[in-house]
């Protein structure tokens, strides 16, 4: 299977975790590609994001979404990249979270409704495959579970 894994990242918190899943991917034997959204710089917050990268979806058997919560809510540069996605109906689709606040109801949560809100308008159903708190002391375990997870998916995505 092809698979490919988009994230915006900011840190490389999510995009350490997207090259954990490409790894694990590949050596499961499938081919697995990251696409980095990128914004113009230099970026305003109170201005409209201005993407500079959007990675294509077409080609890919499956996709894998990572994106951080930044301000209680899903990043605003994953927000602007699902908004222009192309449609994804007939591909399976998954989504991770990266935040640094310590509970999921801070942001968190919001955010994957979000992510799961856009992408369904775009013909998919995502699935969401992990939630990985920067901060906690169980960061390694919640990294390892969404890699996993993502995993399993990419299993049932080609079933």
């Amino acid at each position: 299977m092809n698979i490919g894994i988009i994230v915006y990242s900011q840190t490389g918190n999510t995009l350490a975790v997207a090259e954990k899943m490409k790894e694990t991917c590949i050596a499961a034997g499938h081919t697995a590609e990251i696409g980095r959204i990128t914004v113009e710089e230099p970026e305003k917050a109170d201005a409209a994001v201005k993407l500079s990268h959007i990675p294509a979806v077409k080609g890919y058997d499956a996709l894998i979404l990572g994106a951080p919560v930044q301000a209680f809510s899903l990043c605003r540069q994953m927000t602007a990249y699902l908004k222009q996605m192309q449609s994804v109906k007939g591909i399976p689709v998954a989504c991770y979270i990266t935040q640094g606040l310590p509970k999921k109801w801070m942001g968190g949560n919001r955010a994957y409704k979000t992510m799961r809100s856009l992408c369904m308008k775009k013909g998919a159903d995502p699935m969401r495959i992990g939630h990985v708190n920067w901060r906690s002391d169980e960061r390694d375990a919640q990294v390892a579970d969404a890699v996993s997870a993502a995993l399993k998916f990419v299993a049932t995505a080609k079933a």
